[in-house]
C-alpha cells in the first residue's frame, strides 16, 4: 500500500475554510442556533440583512438572489420573533422597510458573548 501525501500549504488551508457571508454556519454554531431557536436557514438570512443594513423585500430577494423563496414569510417570522424590526413606508408597493434589531446584531457580531 503506498501513501501518497501533498505538500498544503498555510495559505491554501486558510483560503479553503474561509466561508462567506452567505454561507451556513457551522456544526458547533448550531448549537448555539439551536439555543436561540434559530434555524440555519434564518441565520443565514440574518447574516444577509447585515450585510445589506436595510432593505425592501423585493431589493433583498434581488441583492440575494433569492427570488420567488418566500423571504417574506421568513422575515416576518423573525420579526414576530424579535431578530428583525421593520418600519412602514408609506408606498404600496414597498410598505415595509426591515433592518436587524439590537439582539441579532449582538448575535452575529459578538457570537461568543451569547
Amino acid at each position: 500500500m503506498t501513501i501518497q501525501t501533498q505538500d498544503i500549504t498555510v495559505n491554501e488551508q486558510l483560503s479553503g475554510d474561509r466561508r462567506s457571508s452567505g454561507d451556513r454556519p457551522s456544526i458547533l454554531n448550531n448549537n448555539l442556533l439551536n439555543r436561540r431557536g434559530l434555524t440555519s436557514n434564518q441565520y443565514v438570512i440574518l447574516r444577509e440583512l447585515l450585510r445589506l443594513r436595510t432593505a425592501t423585500l423585493s431589493r433583498f430577494e434581488i441583492e440575494t438572489n433569492r427570488l420567488g423563496q418566500g423571504i417574506g414569510q421568513e422575515l416576518e417570522g423573525l420579526e414576530k420573533a424579535g431578530w428583525v424590526e421593520s418600519q412602514v413606508t408609506g408606498s404600496t408597493l414597498e410598505p415595509r422597510v426591515y433592518y436587524l434589531s439590537a439582539k441579532a446584531i449582538k448575535l452575529l457580531l459578538f457570537p461568543e458573548d451569547n
